[in-house]
């Protein structure tokens, strides 16, 4: 029988504390710097030391003022800390088909779309609230009904050609809607959008965001077919915030956190596709099936099981 969202939302809960234990010692050490690291950045303006020319306070805060920033803005863009902590720790127990995964989306979500907005790109703070946090609890729902009882892990799916197809031209007409919607949005949410004068970064917000409903759709699924659409994701994502698209907007937090996804992406799909392309594993419901059938077979027609052995 299949569980209840409390049910689900309580394993998830437990599955918190025991996949961060079944961390390697080497990923509990590195989840712990990059805390200390995102906690540190948030703080810590590195252009002023990566770019003296621009003879930029080395604390975050005393910049946003001196650009004229919004109070409000200066606070969300703090969240760049925990937001990248908090997505570190998703995608990397995503890519261990951890089911605690979720439970660091629901947050990631949360603050990484708040701080997005401060940044003006709407279409990620969009992406993030009003479909990433709903898609949290579809894929409790999803994966929580879906877990192999050997190593703990979703189990993961490939997709046929026709549904890879269907995919890819999922992305390219969201990504076309999303570059008409997103200005619309962001001008009734704050009387401008940003980027109308930007071409480049205009199309990278618009691609991130059909990339990544898509990619998400695909991991709600369970198919292996998602980190890639992930690492093309995650590059769009460092052209934005490193600068290098135009718009001088640069955070070294969100660009260090989407250089991490870009690798773990990587990770990600060498991990799914092995997954995927193994003999699907016995979950406890087929092996109580089997259990039964067997004893049945043994009980009701011993000799029969017995005669298909010696033909054997």
């Amino acid at each position: 029988p299949r569980k209840s969202l409390g049910t689900l939302v309580a394993d998830l809960l437990r599955a918190v504390p025991k996949d961060l234990a079944r961390l390697t010692p080497n990923q509990r050490i590195a989840v712990t710097i990059f805390a200390l690291f995102s906690i540190t950045f948030s703080i810590i303006d590195l252009s002023a030391v990566l770019f003296p020319s621009r003879e930029l306070n080395i604390l975050k805060w005393v910049n946003d003022e001196t650009f004229g920033r919004a109070v409000w803005k200066r606070v969300l863009m703090t969240l760049s800390g925990l937001a990248s902590f908090s997505g570190v720790l998703c995608v990397v127990l995503a890519a261990l088909s951890r089911y605690s995964n979720f439970f660091w989306g629901v947050i990631n979500c949360i603050c990484y779309g708040l701080a997005s907005l401060a940044y003006d790109y709407v279409g990620d703070f969009q992406l993030n609230i009003l479909f990433f946090l709903p898609m949290q609890i579809a894929g409790i729902l999803a994966w929580g009904n879906n877990i192999d009882t050997g190593d703990q892990g979703a189990i993961a799916r490939s997709m046929s050609w026709k549904q890879r197809l269907l995919a890819i031209v999922g992305v390219v007409a969201l990504g076309v809607a999303f570059y008409y919607e997103i200005p619309a949005i962001a001008t009734a949410m704050t009387g401008s959008y940003f980027y109308a004068d930007y071409p480049l970064p205009h199309i990278l917000d618009a691609s991130a965001v059909a990339l990544q409903v898509v990619a998400q759709l695909l991991m709600t699924g369970r198919f292996w077919e998602q980190w890639v659409l992930w690492i093309v994701a995650d590059v769009v994502q460092i052209l934005m915030f490193s600068g290098i698209a135009g718009a001088n907007v640069f955070d070294f937090n969100i660009v260090v956190m989407w250089s991490l996804f870009l690798i773990n992406a990587m990770f990600g799909l060498v991990t799914w596709y092995r997954r995927a392309n193994k003999v699907a594993p016995v979950t406890a419901a087929a092996a109580a099936d089997v259990e039964a059938s067997t004893a049945t077979l043994v009980g009701g027609d011993g000799g029969a099981v017995r005669d298909q052995e010696n033909k054997c």
